[in-house]
């Protein structure tokens, strides 16, 4: 849009000085593009071997993120067991690059996964990237050179596959064996469910492979890189006065700083919010790691010592501190976000806080949802968001708010519990039934807070 301030020359001006530099742009990206091609190509070339010995070769497009560069290769290993995988994905080589941590390619045992950066030009801007070719042209060129890229180089019978199609795979493949078993899931579910089932499908489908697959090899550091940095950790337990050996809880704390209404449905509350939490598991005996986008204040740091460590407090790369910290943990407590995913591979027990949406759930986990208010300011009543609204990915129904440090320290007290036998029948089963049978909440077996149940049902 025109700013009408400018002189009338200026604005004239304007309008085919966009249109010349919507043409230059385009014009560069088309003639950059098969060189982009190429050097993706001999890029590829570097990992020859390990593609040719592959059985099954997955790209990462779409989906993308930190979370799909961990969630994707543990998919894929799991639905093709025994067998050779390779996953691969092009990223952006940016200094800081709040999507991607490299590092993540040293966390497997029995799939290799191979980061490939992108050759073009591409600047970052209000956290969206610019780049000549254009992302989405240059993206469909390399899937298609990298199949062929595989065909070429591979024995015959090679799967290769594109992210999306390894949920799907789990997904069709848990959809046909629930028809066989005599329970259709979307059966009678109407155009709510379904759109909601649309749009998560790859989480939905990374739900099932979770659950119809056998217990696989722990996501794990090699022993080099995490020796100093738990030397440290334990170190720092000492100094700040525990005793024994410590256990480990990952707290996970989402905070994205960009002004866009997902980000507001996602993002949690802060430290000083948990701080009372942090006290009682400190209490019990953990040694809590901070991980995610917020930070510790000074004070909270000289308050809690080695109690609470993020990587500042040990001297460490931050990247490679928020791998260690998630898959080494005993218990999770989090956020909804790309952190929570070394937790659900390894099947590490998890609270989940200030969830939303209500929808989704997974196993081994528990929840505290966020608080949802009216635009007039009453309170939704928790079986709407549960029943009513359990659809509404969008909480387009009223206004959702982080909970507060209270009931964060009660879930917490309640979650300690929870885990010292989490294989205890459910006290809150009955309204956990509540949830409609086709949300992967209810088909994950995915728990309430207790700590919840007994603030709205006094249970």
């Amino acid at each position: 849009m025109v700013n009408e301030s400018l002189p009338a020359p200026l604005r004239a001006l304007i309008l085919p000085v966009r249109l010349v530099w919507r043409v230059l742009i385009r014009v560069a990206g088309f003639l950059m593009l098969p060189v982009s091609g190429a050097v993706w190509c001999l890029r590829l070339l570097r990992h020859a071997a390990e593609i040719r010995s592959a059985e099954v070769v997955v790209l990462m497009i779409l989906p993308s993120g930190f979370g799909h560069s961990i969630q994707g290769p543990d998919a894929t290993r799991r639905l093709y067991p025994g067998r050779k995988c390779v996953f691969s994905a092009p990223y952006w080589n940016f200094k800081y690059n709040p999507e991607f941590n490299p590092l993540v390619s040293r966390l497997w045992s029995d799939i290799k996964v191979i980061f490939i950066p992108r050759f073009a030009w591409a600047i970052q801007y209000r956290h969206r990237v610019i780049s000549i070719p254009f992302v989405r042209g240059h993206d469909r060129m390399i899937t298609s050179a990298t199949e062929l890229f595989v065909r070429l180089v591979c024995k015959s019978g090679v799967k290769f596959m594109n992210l999306m199609e390894v949920y799907m795979e789990g997904l069709e493949t848990a959809l046909c064996e629930s028809a066989e078993e005599g329970f259709s899931i979307l059966k009678g579910s109407g155009a709510e469910s379904r759109k909601a089932w649309q749009n998560f499908a790859h989480e939905i489908g990374y739900m099932y492979i979770l659950m119809r697959t056998e217990s696989m090899a722990p996501l794990r550091l090699p022993d080099d890189m995490r020796g100093d940095m738990e030397n440290h950790i334990r170190e720092a337990w000492r100094n700040a006065g525990g005793t024994g050996t410590a256990k480990h809880c990952c707290l996970y704390l989402r905070f994205e700083r960009r002004e866009s209404y997902t980000t507001r449905l996602r993002n949690g509350s802060t430290v000083e919010d948990h701080l009372a939490a942090i006290r009682l598991l400190n209490e019990a005996g953990y040694q809590v790691l901070l991980t995610g986008d917020r930070e510790m204040e000074p004070a909270t740091r000289q308050e809690f010592s080695g109690k609470l460590v993020d990587y500042e407090s040990i001297g460490a790369d931050k990247e490679l501190f928020q791998l260690l910290a998630a898959t080494e943990a005993d218990i999770f407590i989090g956020n909804l976000g790309g952190g929570i995913t070394p937790a659900l591979a390894n099947g590490t027990p998890g609270l989940y806080l200030d969830w939303f949406p209500f929808f989704i759930g997974y196993p081994n986990s528990w929840y505290y949802f966020k608080t949802v208010f009216t635009e007039e300011g009453e309170m939704v009543p928790p079986e709407d968001l549960i029943t009513k609204h359990v659809y509404d990915l969008s909480c387009s129904f009223g206004v959702l708010k982080n909970i507060t440090s209270e009931e964060i320290r009660d879930a917490v007290a309640c979650f300690i519990e929870d885990v010292k036998n989490p294989k205890a029948s459910d006290p809150c089963a009955h309204i956990a039934e509540m949830f409609p049978e086709d949300t992967p909440f209810h088909l994950s077996g995915a728990r309430l807070s207790p700590a919840w149940a007994r603030k709205y049902y006094g249970e």
